[in-house]
C-alpha cells in the first residue's frame, strides 16, 4: 500500500498462541502497531467491536521483551466476557474513521474468509510475516 499501514482500513494477522492468562493478548511490532495510531509508550484504550458487542477500554500498550525488543500488546475481549476465541486463528481488524474504533473478526486459518483477506491484501496492500513467522496483511 503506497501510504502504508497507518492509512490502511484493514489488518489481519495470524494469532499464534496469544499471550495472557486468557490467551487474549495479540502482540505487534512497531510497524504493525501504527495501524492503531502513532505508537506511544503509555497505555492507550481503544474500542473494539465484535459482531455481537462493543468493548470500550481495550488496553493497547508498549512492552519491552526480555530480548530488548519493543512490542505493542492489545488485550482483546476474553471469551468469558462475550469476546471471541483467538489462538490458532486469523484476527482481522477494520478501522472506522469517525469515531475511530476497530471492528474485530476471527476466522480459521485456511477458511474461505481468511483466504479472501489474504487475497485483498495481496492485491491492494501488503502481505508479509513477522519476525516470529506469523503471516499478516493490510489493505
Amino acid at each position: 500500500m503506497e501510504d502504508g499501514i497507518s492509512v490502511a482500513s484493514s489488518l489481519w494477522i495470524e494469532a499464534g498462541a496469544m499471550s495472557g492468562g486468557s490467551r487474549n493478548q495479540v502482540e505487534f511490532a512497531e510497524e504493525l502497531a501504527t495501524f492503531f495510531g502513532p505508537p506511544v509508550f503509555a497505555a492507550q484504550l481503544i474500542t473494539v467491536q465484535t459482531p455481537n458487542k462493543t468493548f470500550e477500554g481495550c488496553t493497547f500498550s508498549a512492552k519491552t521483551t526480555t530480548f530488548g525488543v519493543q512490542i505493542w500488546r492489545l488485550s482483546l475481549p476474553t471469551e468469558s466476557k462475550s469476546g471471541l476465541s483467538y489462538p490458532g486463528k486469523i484476527i482481522h481488524f477494520t478501522r472506522t474513521k469517525s469515531p475511530v474504533f476497530f471492528k474485530l473478526s476471527v476466522a480459521d486459518m485456511d477458511s474461505e474468509r481468511a483466504l479472501e483477506w489474504n487475497d485483498l491484501a495481496s492485491a491492494n496492500g501488503v502481505t508479509s510475516a513477522t519476525s516470529g513467522s506469523r503471516r499478516y496483511g493490510y489493505y
